[in-house]
């Protein structure tokens, strides 16, 4: 038998919201830590070659655009990188 959870309006939105914005948060910290974990002969390498895109699937100037140009501020400062941010909105995100 399933339990059915009975939600205040709107919270629903905010628990999704803070929920992503964990993932992504986490996401971008375990970047870094993760690529310190190579070998030292593969992070000698010089990869990346070119910018690295974060694409935001959302229009500029919204909250997404705004995280994600945080993220990638860190992403470029910890990996020593350009990260560009690149907004492409349409198709339902």
């Amino acid at each position: 038998m399933n339990k059915v959870r009975a939600y205040p309006s709107g919270s629903i939105g905010r628990v999704l919201g803070q929920r992503a914005r964990r993932q992504v948060l986490g996401m971008a910290i375990a970047l870094p830590a993760a690529l310190s974990l190579l070998p030292s002969g593969v992070a000698a390498q010089t990869w990346p070659a070119r910018p690295i895109k974060l694409v935001v699937p959302y229009p500029a100037g919204g909250n997404a655009d705004q995280i994600g140009r945080l993220i990638a501020e860190r992403l470029s400062n910890a990996l020593g990188q350009q990260v560009v941010v690149e907004n492409r909105a349409g198709a339902g995100a």
